[in-house]
């Protein structure tokens, strides 16, 4: 007789241990006067792990092949496995070797035909079983996020757990950096926001000596090694948390909590910005100061231009991205859109930005008709708002009816929980809602300071434009392109010729003004037929 026990985090929840396991199995073994020639206890490990994946479980099958006719013994069958497909797979691994299987606790045994039936359907039963569980506990946690409480494993940087299990701003005083930690991560979002990267944040906090080890809610330490990683830094600005707004996902919808914030949105989405900058913009391994670096895309593929030099012409590119997709990576279609000298295109775009310059009337009066428009929808909004707020009051009161009539025996538990799920995911979506008309009033307000703050631009601009292109300083026009321009789109238009289309940075994305630029010439010849595969070996001396 071969004994054999798991158990897994979830069982142990419902005392389920190892220790009763071998207990009732020995005590068995004693009264059937069963002799035991071996004793296999996987703790920790989970049922829909195969059998031969778990430690114990690979010493069973071993010591079975050794003892053909014997019979392993298992206190239910559910600790051989807690999904068919796991069970039937280890009940045909010991069948091959001779080896039947007994349930101390249920009535089959695998070496008569009813029991090998039995042992099939107990196994579904024990796979429904543990999808009941896990639903349980998706819909227990579902309700204790909503009730405010932190269930997410680790607690993030700047928080700490208060007496209800709810998240509040960390008191813990940090000698090396002189504040608080809650304080700590205001200050970084302040230099990130004011220019710093993610990768000179990460060196300052090791170099202070500050840790980002973390503890989890069970109270368990994290274990790392304590150092900052530019990542790390990264993940924590695109976090609605620390802005007030938790955000928990699971099977059952999406459950918005509210978190005491440790800073506005406004610096959030400032701290993002710089951070994107920092990466479109990176001059790390360059050759050649390309104007225009982190700023072009394809109208063909979407992919960014980058620029390249090729050795034998001394000549400098700019190339699609997509155009190496297919031959480094697969699986795509490569982009056509042949290369675009570097000259032809910086020359055309500060031609545009200059001009632009000496008269930014027409585009600075369409950012001005933009702005009247956006604030002419406030009534709308505010209108709007009333009404979701009267809906999302209907939701409290709903979920009190919902309540009452359980407490009352008129409707069941589950259906209860069902129509309490139902009603939060409503309001869910209203305070989404809600969230959008803010954004939109937010958008208002930051148009309207973009405007001022492009006029202001232009004058300051404007007055050096003349010095700078007078002396060619190539760092004062990058300045100049980076401050005014949100990005350059380029499409082939055929014969070898390429247009541009300039979209400025003070206006909206999706109405900015846009300037076309004059045709731009690809590669040097442009009586160049445009063959795909040509282009493609240039691009492999370019790399």
């Amino acid at each position: 007789m071969l004994l054999y026990g798991r158990n897994s985090t979830d069982d142990q929840a419902e005392a389920g241990t190892i220790q009763s396991q071998q207990h009732f199995l020995r005590h068995y073994a004693e009264l059937y006067r069963l002799r035991v020639v071996g004793q296999f206890w996987d703790a920790g490990v989970s049922g829909t792990v195969p059998l031969e994946q778990r430690r114990e479980g690979r010493a069973l099958l071993e010591a079975a092949k050794a003892r053909p006719g014997a019979m392993v013994l298992v206190y239910r069958l559910d600790r051989l496995g807690r999904s068919l497909r796991v069970v039937l797979d280890a009940h045909d691994a010991l069948e091959r070797i001779g080896v039947s299987v007994k349930s101390g606790t249920e009535p089959f045994d695998t070496s008569t035909a009813f029991g090998k039936f039995m042992l099939q359907f107990l196994a579904g039963l024990a796979e429904m079983d543990r999808a009941n569980l896990l639903e349980r506990m998706s819909r227990g946690r579902d309700r204790v996020v909503r009730a405010g409480r932190w269930v997410s494993g680790t607690i993030p940087f700047g928080y700490q757990l208060g007496p209800d299990g709810a998240l509040e701003k960390s008191a813990r005083w940090i000698d090396q950096a002189g504040m608080t930690e809650a304080e700590l991560v205001v200050d970084l979002f302040r230099r990130l926001a004011g220019g710093s990267s993610a990768a000179a944040e990460a060196v300052r906090l090791n170099a202070l000596g500050v840790t980002s080890e973390r503890n989890c809610a069970s109270g368990r330490r994290r274990v790392t090694t304590g150092l900052w990683k530019p990542d790390r830094i990264t993940k924590m600005v695109h976090k609605s948390l620390y802005t007030g707004t938790h955000v928990h996902r699971s099977k059952h919808g999406t459950e918005i909590a509210v978190v005491p914030a440790l800073i506005d949105e406004e610096l959030r989405v400032a701290a993002a910005a710089r951070l994107s900058s920092n990466r479109r913009l990176a001059t790390k391994n360059a050759r050649r100061l390309y104007l225009l670096r982190g700023l072009v895309d394809c109208r063909c593929c979407g992919s960014a231009y980058c620029g390249a030099t090729h050795a034998a012409r001394k000549t400098a590119y700019y190339f699609c991205s997509g155009a190496k997709v297919g031959r480094k990576y697969g699986g795509r279609v490569p982009c056509d859109a042949r290369m675009i000298r570097a000259e032809d295109l910086e020359a055309a775009v500060w031609d545009d930005c200059a001009a632009f310059l000496r008269d930014p009337g027409p585009a600075l009066a369409e950012a001005q008709r933009q702005l009247r428009a956006r604030l002419s929808d406030q009534p709308k909004l505010e209108a709007q708002r009333e009404r979701l707020f009267a809906a999302l009051a209907e939701k409290s009161a709903e979920r009190e009816r919902v309540m009452t009539l359980y407490r009352r025996g008129r409707m069941p538990l589950d259906e209860a929980e069902q129509q309490i799920d139902d009603v939060q995911r409503e309001a869910a979506q209203l305070r989404e809602q809600l969230e959008t008309i803010r954004t939109a009033e937010e958008l208002a307000e930051a148009t309207e300071s973009q405007y001022t703050d492009a006029v202001a631009m232009v004058a300051e601009l404007g007055a050096t434009l003349d010095q700078i292109e007078q002396s060619g300083d190539l760092g004062a026009k990058r300045t100049i392109i980076e401050r005014l321009v949100r990005y350059v789109s380029v499409a082939p238009t055929g014969d070898g010729i390429a247009r541009a289309r300039v979209t400025y940075r003070f206006s909206p994305p999706k109405a900015a003004p846009v300037s076309s630029l004059a045709f731009i010439k690809h590669e040097d010849n442009p009586d160049a037929p445009a063959d795909a595969a040509k282009f493609r070996r240039t691009l492999a001396e370019l790399a």
